[in-house]
C-alpha cells in the first residue's frame, strides 16, 4: 500500500464529506493519438503491472499498444499517478494553522471546507473574522502531511471519455448532473481538444477523518 497527496477544492472536500462524492476524474498525462491505444478502452482499460524488462516494470497503470498497424508493435504501460486499489490518498485542502494560545486556546488547524460553527470549532470561534487577512488561508498545494484531515482509500481505477460520463457518475462526482460536470471540466480545461479527453476515474471512500479511522469516526 502506497500514500499520495491528491488536491480537492473547497466545494469538493464538502461534497466528500457530506457523501456526495466517491469519484474524481482527472485527465491522463499522454493522450492516446495515432499509433497507439489504450488496451480494452471500450470497458474501463486493462490495468497490472508488466513483469518482463521494461524501464515501467512493476509500476501500475493501463496497458497500452504502441505502433499500431506497423510490422513492430509495442507493449506499454500508462502508470497511474494516483496508484491501484487499496492505495491511500491524503487530501490536500484550503487551511489556515490557527493560534489561540494567547487567547488561553490552543494551536490548531480550521478547513475552509468546515462551517465555522462545526463543533471542531472551539465555541464562540463562530464570531470570529472571515477576511482573508484574518484567517490567512493556505492553498490547499501548501498542506504538509501533518495538517491532513482527510485520507481516502481508493477502491477502483479505470479509463473513460469525458463526455461519456453517466448520470449516475456524474453525481458520484458531487454534481446535480451531467450537464453541471462537463460544464465545470470545460471551465477547467478550456482547451477543445481537452473536452472529450482520456481521463482516470478514481473511485474512493473514506477511510480517516480527522485523526480517527472511519469506524472510530461515525
Amino acid at each position: 500500500m502506497k500514500e499520495r497527496p491528491i488536491l480537492f477544492n473547497t466545494d469538493m472536500v464538502k461534497a466528500i464529506l457530506d457523501g456526495r462524492k466517491t469519484q474524481t476524474r482527472r485527465p491522463v498525462k499522454s493522450q492516446p493519438s495515432n499509433g497507439w491505444a489504450f488496451e480494452g478502452a471500450e470497458s474501463g482499460g486493462a490495468f497490472g503491472r508488466i513483469t518482463s524488462s521494461h524501464p515501467k516494470k512493476g509500476k501500475f497503470g493501463a496497458f497500452v499498444r504502441r505502433r499500431v498497424g506497423t510490422d513492430f508493435p509495442e507493449a506499454d504501460i500508462e502508470v497511474s499517478p494516483y496508484g491501484m486499489p487499496g492505495d491511500h490518498l491524503w487530501v490536500r485542502e484550503t487551511f489556515c494553522p490557527v493560534d489561540d494560545t494567547e487567547f488561553g486556546g490552543g494551536k490548531w488547524v480550521d478547513y475552509r471546507a468546515t462551517p465555522s460553527d462545526s463543533e471542531s470549532h472551539p465555541a464562540g470561534w463562530h464570531n470570529a473574522p472571515d477576511d482573508s487577512e484574518a484567517m490567512k488561508w493556505k492553498p490547499s498545494i501548501h498542506m504538509p502531511r501533518w495538517a491532513c484531515r482527510l485520507v481516502l482509500e481508493i477502491t477502483n481505477v479505470r479509463l473513460e471519455r469525458i463526455q461519456d460520463i453517466t448520470e449516475k457518475d456524474a453525481k458520484a462526482e458531487g454534481f446535480k448532473t451531467k450537464e453541471a460536470f462537463i460544464e465545470t471540466w470545460e471551465k477547467l480545461y478550456p482547451n477543445p481538444d481537452q473536452n472529450n479527453q482520456w481521463a482516470w476515474v478514481v473511485e474512493f471512500k473514506i477511510i480517516e477523518l480527522n485523526g480517527k479511522k472511519m469506524e472510530q469516526a461515525a
